[in-house]
């Protein structure tokens, strides 16, 4: 059980941490060397989200019905074939790498989700799994994160993704020494799909997950793009971004495991309240302060960690013998909600610029009242 733990431990931080480099940097390059208007950029972002809704979801099944180990490889070898393509250095095919590439990455998250789960001892499940997916992948970026703005900085972004490739390759061959628990277990198809139309239109406790934290993702995926660019306008450099992120990854180490603690001794409802209020209260204080702008960005990036245990260690414990299509079927349904969140970044970006940071502050809070009200557990 330990050494699956620590496999998807290393995993975890070689993909994080080194294709965190040409990640963080895309939405500059796209801007400042491909010329792409802010616009075209959400929109690239809002395709990159409409991939993963079908990896994470086929993903599952696959899981479910061929195994886990083999769900992970096809995963891998998809984002693998992805980044090289966006070596050729084209706008067109950088654009459609970087699409497939989240597509690849979600086929096999819900795989290794589910074995971190299952690795981990339930009294501390949510410690271990933040620990596992959040707290260790973030320490690397404190020196990756420098390294690839100023590798950005002197034309060298293309050396990034091909650090990425090698950390996919690395990760890749992790997969072969990893022990399924229990073994391969195939399920049938079509009692599966049964029991997912079920679960989708009668759990209350999984509509409310899936709304919260739908809308949650839904300005993380459009902010992801738009904050690099907003910082370069009001006087930020590149290499300052990455320095602020990768300090910033020491504390979403700390708030990353505050999770997990929070969520088995404190509960669901109080993560979730406690985080997205304030990460509202930081996104407010980001706009209307611009000197504390970096200082902000470093406090919602730990905050905003605060309810992440909340929806697989709820659902690994709720629904326990189906975990993984559950998981699959979360991941795929707050992507829906959360596709149309670059475009629409892109848009209210155009009436203000700091109008999408408001908008953030709304959706946090609205999500709050939500868990408050209707998530009994």
């Amino acid at each position: 059980m330990w050494r699956n733990y620590l496999l998807l431990l290393s995993m975890n931080i070689m993909v994080v941490s080194l294709c965190g480099m040409w990640i963080m940097y895309f939405p500059l390059y796209a801007s400042e060397y491909l010329g792409l208007s802010s616009e075209l950029i959400g929109l690239i972002y809002t395709l990159s989200s409409i991939s993963p809704v079908i990896g994470t979801m086929t993903g599952g099944l696959v899981a479910d019905t061929i195994g886990k180990k083999k769900a992970i490889a096809i995963g891998f070898t998809i984002s693998i074939a992805s980044l090289a393509v966006m070596l050729t250095n084209n706008a067109i095919t950088l654009c459609t790498g970087f699409i497939t590439y989240f597509f690849g990455i979600a086929f096999l998250s819900p795989a290794i989700s589910v074995l971190v789960l299952e690795s981990a001892p339930q009294k501390i499940q949510g410690t271990l799994f933040m620990f596992a997916t959040r707290v260790a992948p973030s320490m690397p970026p404190l020196v990756t994160l420098p390294l690839a703005g100023y590798l950005y900085e002197k034309g060298m972004y293309t050396t990034n993704i091909l650090i990425g490739i090698i950390g996919l390759l690395v990760a890749m061959s992790m997969t072969y020494f990893i022990k399924e628990i229990g073994g391969s277990v195939r399920k049938d198809l079509g009692s599966t799909l049964r029991w997912l139309m079920n679960l989708a239109s009668k759990d209350r406790v999984f509509l409310v997950l899936v709304l919260t934290f739908g809308l949650n993702w839904l300005l993380i995926e459009g902010l992801e793009w738009y904050v690099p660019i907003y910082l370069r306008r009001i006087g930020f450099g590149a290499v300052e971004y990455g320095l602020t992120m990768g300090l910033a990854s020491l504390a979403v180490a700390i708030g990353a495991l505050a999770s997990g603690g929070m969520v088995d001794k404190l509960g669901p409802r109080i993560a979730c309240i406690t985080g997205w209020s304030l990460a509202a209260l930081a996104s407010l204080i980001f706009v209307v302060t611009p000197f504390l702008s970096l200082a902000m960005l470093f406090m919602w990036k730990v905050v905003g960690l605060l309810p992440e245990a909340v929806p697989p260690t709820v659902i690994a414990r709720r629904y326990s013998e189906n975990k993984t299509i559950a998981l699959s079927a979360f991941n795929t349904a707050t992507r829906l909600i959360s596709i149309a969140g670059p475009l629409i970044i892109g848009l209210i970006s155009t009436y203000h610029a700091t109008a999408p940071f408001i908008l953030r502050v709304i959706l946090l809070l609205l999500s709050s009242v939500l868990v408050y009200t209707y998530l009994r557990l």
